[in-house]
């Protein structure tokens, strides 16, 4: 039994639709794609080397031959290639791979712009992915799984005031009635919902101070 490296727990595993579409290939056909082996560890295919094992299909194994720097950028490029992940998923691998680089014997600032390079996000939201993690490892595992956005995972950890989600709200309706002026809609409903903006930002200004 081969036990995934900790390079290969640097992404999300494969999604149900992926698995099932893998599990019926092998099934049919073998494991035609090799499991990458990587100081006795799998480095890639954890997901068709569980399929094998639990549908009695032999695997076919490759070992990777490089060193740890080329085993990184090995799983980086083909995880990063081969899947579609958000920009919030990708922010929270290049938090991951910043933290191996890191151990590695890179600096925090040299780790950081590497991993932001790798899996093409700005540093900022490899900061705002950090932030989120050292607050609630289990909300930064949902952004890593593709279940949260890093705005929804922030206010998640950090929830808004009443007034910061009344200013949203309103700014949203702004925003909508801008988009509503391109369409045929009477002038005086037009009118009235404007009117009714104007009125709910009177009100959140007097009513939470805090709004600002």
């Amino acid at each position: 039994m081969y036990e995934p490296h900790e390079l290969a727990t640097l992404f999300p595993r494969a999604d149900a639709a992926d698995t099932e579409r893998m599990k019926k290939d092998i099934i049919r056909y073998g494991c035609r794609v090799p499991i990458v082996l990587y100081e006795g560890k799998i480095l890639d295919g954890l997901t068709r080397y569980e399929i094998c094992t639990r549908y009695q299909r032999k695997p076919f194994f490759r070992p990777f031959i490089g060193t740890r720097e080329e085993a990184i950028a090995h799983v980086t490029s083909l995880n990063l290639c081969r899947r579609h992940l958000s920009q919030a998923q990708k922010a929270a691998v290049a938090l991951s791979l910043q933290k191996v680089l890191e151990q590695s014997g890179a600096s925090r600032k040299e780790a950081r712009a590497e991993a932001a390079c790798e899996a093409q996000v700005s540093q900022g939201s490899i900061r705002r992915m950090e932030h989120i993690t050292e607050a609630d490892e289990e909300v930064g595992q949902k952004v890593l799984n593709g279940r949260l956005s890093l705005k929804s995972a922030e206010r998640k950890i950090n929830p808004p005031s009443d007034s910061a989600m009344a200013r949203e709200a309103i700014m949203s309706a702004i925003a909508r009635l801008q988009r509503a002026r391109h369409y045929d809609i009477p002038a005086a409903v037009l009118f009235r919902v404007e009117q009714a903006i104007i009125h709910a930002n009177k009100a959140l200004g007097s009513k939470w101070p805090d709004s600002d």
